[in-house]
């Protein structure tokens, strides 16, 4: 997918997070949001998303050369952050077999949480995860199911060593058959990125 930003800008209040901002980003291309903290790396990846809407400008998509109306390319496009909540009512097993109702599985469940190394806890539920536990189950959802574009910020926050490694692992594998955006200061979590763009 394609992301083409035009003047973009993010007001809370009065205070201005991000102005005039411009980008455009290939299909199947990988970018990193780099800056100081409070400088809007995360605002910038939510609006790229279409997580947040803009204050003055607009994010179009393209895929294959076609635009995309914004309901469309949300569609096709996946957010992970820390801050974005699970379904903790359910299972692990149960969440993931919930969301492949709505995104195609591209690995069957039983392989996703193999590969996260979260067997012991496929029958558990998500409240009960650490907060490592749950930033795995988000990014088995980048991983493991179909998407055109995954967003990430700070991929690796509160994983271990182990977690890490996976993280790497994984990133490395789809790096370059989808678009990605990384919000981050860690160069670990986007050292093959193709941009970067520092706030």
């Amino acid at each position: 997918m394609k992301i083409i930003a035009n003047a973009l800008g993010k007001r809370f209040d009065t205070h201005w997070v991000l102005k005039n901002f411009d980008l455009e980003l290939a299909e199947k291309a990988s970018l990193a949001i780099t800056g100081a903290n409070g400088s809007g790396k995360s605002t910038l990846l939510q609006l790229l998303a279409g997580y947040l809407s803009p204050s003055t400008g607009k994010v179009n998509y393209q895929l294959s050369g076609k635009f995309l109306s914004q309901e469309i390319a949300i569609d096709q496009m996946s957010l992970s952050a820390p801050y974005v909540e699970l379904v903790e009512e359910l299972t692990l097993d149960e969440f993931l077999r919930f969301h492949s109702h709505f995104r195609k599985p591209l690995i069957s469940v039983e392989d996703m949480i193999k590969s996260a190394s979260l067997q012991a806890a496929a029958n558990k539920q998500i409240s009960g995860f650490s907060s490592g536990m749950k930033q795995r189950v988000r990014l088995i959802l980048q991983f493991y199911f179909r998407s055109e574009a995954i967003f990430l910020d700070e991929p690796t926050s509160n994983l271990d060593d182990e977690g890490i490694n996976w993280y790497v692992q994984e990133i490395s594998k789809i790096a370059t058959t989808k678009t990605i955006v990384i919000a981050s200061n860690v160069p670990r979590e986007y050292d093959f990125v193709d941009e970067q763009v520092r706030l």
